[in-house]
């Protein structure tokens, strides 16, 4: 799909044929015309030589993404465009998430309203401050956060729900594995806790930007940066969703519910924002969710950020949410 619409004549059709390209396999694959695209959530767990030719086939398809927008002049013009693509394959392969909501029929909208999302922000004017983040996120106000979480969060993080074992996840904070299952039952019990977690996380950083700042996109844009560095700095970071693949479908929906309760109130938040009129005319559902997927993707870019100085590496990466994709 990549390699196709690489051939369109600029960076704005060529995404908007690579998202074409992918709602039409959705769509065919709904009816059973074609296999659908595996969700790799797992590749970190398995052995070489597989994971390194699977993550040099990805590198790969990253860099035909990248040279969508053009060529790479300069390390300046690089590290944007590294952000803009990682938020672009990532809003791709969250779309699964949401796009089962839609009928068939719709799709076609569908697609326009992100492609509109990509190409132009939310933001209804250019920011000439950058959002306040806040870091009450490291270490959230609450005595009963169990203390093998954080080894929990970053272990799956980094290595998948399979790599990441009991073993090494007790080894990692000196605790025996009997004392682990003084708190859990069963590792998938871990993954419900750890979604838990991040989502009462959440919950900390909105009350701290609704009581500190003066508007909804003030406190919109507090929450969206907060949450990236979080996931910059890596060393406490918020759960990524793809570990939702490792459980077994009877435990999904309540983590589903989760997710969705947090794009629903960031959708909420962008309705607010487009009240006071700092947020154009866009579609506040998708707007939630290519919010969520963006700040999921951060954690894979920590090499990335660490190459800058932290406020300047959430700015440049959290832009593509306010200004889109193709901004020069």
């Amino acid at each position: 799909m990549a390699m196709a619409a690489a051939c369109a004549d600029n960076p704005r059709e060529r995404v908007a044929q690579f998202l074409k390209l992918h709602f039409d396999h959705y769509i065919s694959a709904f009816r059973g015309e074609v296999r659908p695209i595996a969700i790799l959530s797992e590749i970190r767990a398995l052995d070489d030589p597989v994971r390194s030719l699977l993550f040099a086939r990805f590198q790969a398809l990253f860099r035909t993404v990248r040279a969508f927008f053009g060529p790479v002049d300069d390390e300046v013009r690089k590290s944007i465009l590294t952000a803009r693509t990682q938020t672009l394959i990532e809003a791709i392969f969250w779309s699964d998430v949401w796009m089962r909501q839609y009928a068939l029929s719709d799709l076609d909208n569908v697609r326009q309203r992100l492609f509109d999302l990509l190409d132009g922000g939310i933001a209804a004017r250019p920011q000439n401050k950058a959002a306040r983040i806040f870091d009450i996120m490291v270490e959230p106000p609450t005595d009963g956060r169990p203390p093998f979480l954080k080894s929990a969060i970053k272990l799956i993080n980094d290595m998948g729900y399979k790599g990441a074992s009991i073993d090494r996840i007790a080894g990692d904070i000196n605790l025996t594995k009997g004392s682990f299952y003084h708190h859990l039952e069963a590792k998938d019990d871990l993954i419900l806790e750890c979604f838990r977690d991040s989502y009462r996380r959440l919950g900390y950083l909105r009350q701290a930007a609704q009581e500190t700042c003066e508007s909804r996109w003030d406190v919109l844009r507090s929450i969206v940066a907060s949450a990236v560095a979080l996931q910059f700095e890596g060393h406490d970071p918020l759960l990524r969703t793809t570990a939702l693949q490792a459980l077994p479908l009877t435990m999904r929906a309540g983590m589903r519910e989760l997710s969705n309760r947090t794009a629903m109130f960031l959708s909420g938040l962008v309705v607010d924002a487009m009240r006071e009129g700092h947020v154009r005319v866009i579609d506040p559902y998708l707007a939630g969710h290519l919010i969520m997927s963006t700040i999921n993707s951060a954690n894979e870019l920590r090499s990335w950020a660490s190459r800058l100085d932290r406020s300047e590496a959430v700015t440049r990466y959290a832009s593509v949410i306010e200004i889109g994709i193709f901004d020069d």
